[in-house]
C-alpha cells in the first residue's frame, strides 16, 4: 500500500523549483545586469555538479554499481542533448541568452556564405581578392521590394548593382512611346553591374513583377570601398580598359568563394542586432514557441525533480541537493525572464510559465518517490544516474555557456569553483532526515 511519503516528495520537488517563479519575478521586474546573472549561474553550476558527484555518483561507486551507474550516464547525457536540440529547433532556444545567441551565429554564418554565393556571380567583385571579401560585407543590403516596383529606370545614371534571392523582373525599354519587355531577370541572376564601373545613363528600366528580395551594392559604397582596396581599384581600371580580357583571369566563382569563407575573421560571424531580432521573428512564425520553451524548461528539471523524490524514500533526504537545484534554478529563469523581457513577452505570461513547472517538479518528484519504493539498490543507482547524465548535460550546454554569455569572464571559473566547494561543505546536511 502507497504511503504519504509521495506527498512529501512532491513538497521537496516543489520547493526545489520555488526559485523558479522567484528568479522569474526578478528578472522580468528588476532586470539585474548580466554580471549578477552571471555570478549566480556560476555559483550555482558548481553546487549542482558538487551534488551529481557526491549524491548521485558516489553511492553508486561506493556500492560497486560501475556498468549501471556508467550506462545511466551515458542514456541520461545522450537523451537530453537530442530532446534539447529538438526543442531548439522549435524555438525553445529563445529561453536563455546562449542559446539565443548560438543560433544568432548560426544565422549570421549562413548569411554570410549566402551572401558570398552571390558575390561570387559577379566578376568584378571576383576582382576583389578573396582575403579582401570580408571588407564589403558590410556594404551588402538585404532589400525587399513589392510588385510594380521601378528599381533601375531608364535614362538615368546607374547607381546600383543588383543580385536576385527570390522573385521576378522585367527588363523593359521605352522608345518612341512604346514599351517593350526585352527580358525576364529571375532567382540568382544580377543586374545594374556596369553602375559600379560608370554612372552613364541605364538604356533601359527594370521593374518587379512581383515581390522581390535581393542583394543591393551603391555605387556610392562600391567607390568607398574601392579607395579603402587598393588592389580592387586597380582591378576596376583593367576592367574598364578591357573587359573580356579579365574576366579570362579571374578566379571562377567556386574558388573565389571558397578563399573568401575561409579567409574570413572571427568578427564576420559575430551577429549584429538586427541578425538577433531576424532569429527570433523567424521562431515566432513557426508557431507554438512559448508551449517549445515551456518544454525545454521542464526537460532541464525533470532529472532532478525524479532524483529529489527518490532521495525521499525511506525518509532519508538529501538537503544538498535540494539547495543546490533551488541556486542552479534561481538565475536560470532570471535570465530567462530578462531575455523574454527583451523579445517583448508579457511579464505574466513568463511568471506564470514558471510558476506552473513548481507544479510540474513536485509531481515529477512523486513520481520518481513511487515509481522507486521499493525498488532494489541497483535500480536507485540506474535512476539517478540517468538524472545524473541529464543534470550534467545540462550544466554543460546550458548553465554554463549562459554564465559565459552574460559576460561572466575568468570569474565564472571562480565562482564555480566556490559552488563546488560550497556543495562539498554540506555534504553533512545529507544524514538529516525528515
Amino acid at each position: 500500500m502507497l504511503d504519504a511519503g509521495w506527498f512529501t516528495a512532491f513538497l521537496l520537488g516543489a520547493l526545489a523549483a520555488a526559485s523558479l517563479p522567484l528568479g522569474a519575478v526578478i528578472g522580468a521586474w528588476v532586470r539585474p545586469s548580466p554580471r549578477v546573472i552571471s555570478s549566480i549561474m556560476a555559483f550555482g553550476a558548481g553546487a549542482l555538479l558538487a551534488a551529481v558527484s557526491f549524491e548521485l555518483v558516489l553511492p553508486s561507486v561506493e556500492r560497486g554499481h560501475f556498468f549501471l551507474l556508467g550506462g545511466g550516464l551515458i542514456l541520461g547525457t545522450v537523451t537530453f542533448v537530442v530532446l534539447n536540440h529538438v526543442l531548439n529547433e522549435r524555438g525553445a532556444f529563445l529561453r536563455s541568452a546562449a542559446t539565443l545567441a548560438k543560433y544568432a551565429r548560426r544565422s549570421r554564418q549562413a548569411k554570410v556564405e549566402e551572401t558570398l554565393e552571390e558575390l561570387s556571380k559577379v566578376d568584378i567583385l571576383r576582382s576583389l581578392p578573396p582575403e579582401d571579401a570580408q571588407a564589403l560585407l558590410p556594404y551588402v543590403r538585404h532589400e525587399s521590394h513589392p510588385p510594380g516596383e521601378v528599381l533601375i529606370q531608364q535614362d538615368e545614371p546607374g547607381d546600383a548593382l543588383y543580385m536576385i534571392e527570390s522573385g521576378n523582373l522585367a527588363v523593359m525599354r521605352d522608345e518612341e512611346g512604346r514599351t517593350t519587355t526585352l527580358a525576364h531577370l529571375t532567382k540568382g541572376e544580377t543586374f545594374g553591374e556596369a553602375a559600379l564601373l560608370t554612372s552613364e545613363p541605364r538604356n533601359a528600366s527594370v521593374v518587379t513583377t512581383e515581390p522581390v528580395t535581393l542583394w543591393k551594392i551603391s555605387r556610392d559604397d562600391f567607390e568607398q570601398l574601392i579607395a579603402d582596396s587598393p588592389g580592387l581599384k586597380d582591378a576596376v581600371t583593367q576592367i574598364v580598359e578591357d573587359r573580356k580580357r579579365r574576366t579570362r583571369i579571374l578566379l571562377k566563382a567556386e574558388e573565389w568563394r571558397n578563399r573568401a569563407f575561409h579567409s574570413l575573421t572571427p568578427e564576420a560571424h559575430q551577429p549584429s542586432m538586427q541578425d538577433v531580432q531576424n532569429v527570433v521573428r523567424d521562431a515566432r512564425h513557426r508557431g507554438a514557441v512559448g508551449f517549445a520553451i515551456w518544454l525545454g524548461s521542464i526537460l532541464d528539471g525533470i532529472g532532478e525533480s525524479v532524483v529529489i523524490g527518490a532521495t525521499a524514500v525511506g525518509a532519508a533526504v538529501s538537503f544538498p541537493l535540494i539547495g543546490a537545484v533551488f541556486l542552479a534554478n534561481l538565475p536560470e529563469s532570471m535570465s530567462s525572464a530578462v531575455t523574454l523581457r527583451r523579445q517583448g513577452v508579457d511579464r505574466v505570461f513568463i511568471f506564470l510559465m514558471w510558476a506552473s513547472l513548481v507544479i510540474f517538479a513536485g509531481i515529477c518528484a512523486a513520481g520518481g518517490y513511487v515509481a522507486l519504493l521499493g525498488a532494489p539498490s541497483g535500480g536507485f543507482s540506474f535512476v539517478k544516474a540517468i538524472a545524473g547524465g541529464a543534470m550534467l548535460a545540462m550544466i554543460a550546454q546550458t548553465m554554463l555557456p549562459e554564465a559565459f554569455e552574460e559576460g561572466g569572464g575568468s570569474s565564472v571559473a571562480i565562482l564555480a569553483s566556490t559552488g563546488f566547494l560550497t556543495g562539498i561543505l554540506l555534504i553533512p546536511l545529507a544524514d538529516l532526515t525528515l
